[in-house]
């Protein structure tokens, strides 16, 4: 049960060492010998998937800032044309049609509210959005993991080189062992590296191949948007713009009286 132990702590001093030894590899000088670069390719989908997540959350946040400003729209229609007829003290054509527009307000509202869950074809163009940005995000964590396996692939690259130098200047059995076990251990780093790199890079290229299809789904989302509310208007404003435009003249016309003390 001793032993055990003992080797239960051999195992977690030699984790906890060589996790050491990898922190003190990052933030040491750089060695040129037995450098291994960030992969190109992968380095460029990164960047330019950063670009893309930015633009599609931008258009996801300006999306709800409209949708906002349509409420506001509403809200404030409403309020200016419900003070105004409650105001105005003659039963006439104004008062009126004040009260009809603060009732078709309300209505405007009404149907702006049940859009949201209505618009199926909406929702699902920015549920796409969402995910895509979402997907985008989820690759932080394979960086990391990418990021470490390389550091370890050139941490031993380099060791490797060394005991090769070492070797040549001294031939012994021992150095001969020792350059044996890091060069199994250089193996297994690559290979770790390569393989993490292939499956990363796999990804970035699947979600780079989906920029067209994301980008229009949030264009035709913020259209949709728009042109529904401005059908909403134009639906509950018909009487409210003729008695506009028939007065129209009437108001250039309009000479206002000035009162003088």
């Amino acid at each position: 049960r001793g032993d055990l132990g003992r080797g239960e702590c051999g195992r977690r001093g030699g984790a906890s060492m060589h996790k050491l030894k990898k922190l003190v590899h990052k933030a040491g000088p750089t060695q040129k010998e037995g450098q291994i670069p960030k992969d190109a390719e992968c380095e460029d989908l990164k960047h330019k998937l950063e670009i893309f997540s930015s633009a599609l959350h931008t258009s996801a946040m300006t999306m709800k800032r409209t949708e906002a400003n349509w409420k506001d729209i509403f809200n404030t229609e409403y309020k200016t044309m419900e003070e105004l007829s409650q105001r105005y003290p003659d039963p006439d054509s104004v008062r009126d049609t004040s009260k009809m527009y603060a009732e078709a307000a309300t209505r405007m509202q009404s149907e702006f509210s049940a859009r949201s869950a209505a618009d199926v074809e909406y929702n699902q163009l920015v549920q796409k959005v969402n995910h895509t940005v979402a997907q985008i995000k989820a690759l932080d964590p394979f960086y990391k993991q990418l990021e470490d396996f390389r550091v370890e692939y050139e941490m031993y690259n380099q060791k490797f080189s060394a005991l090769d130098v070492a070797k040549e200047k001294k031939q012994s059995e021992k150095m001969d062992d020792k350059v044996s076990r890091n060069a199994e251990k250089l193996e297994k780093a690559k290979t770790d590296y390569e393989t993490k790199l292939n499956e990363v890079v796999g990804m970035q290229r699947k979600l780079w191949s989906s920029r067209e299809p994301a980008y229009r789904a949030a264009y035709t989302a913020y259209f949709l948007l728009q042109a529904h509310m401005m059908d909403i208007m134009d639906k509950h404003s018909q009487g409210i713009y003729k008695y506009a435009t028939s007065h129209e003249r009437d108001v250039e016309t309009l000479t206002l009286h000035n009162i003088t003390i």
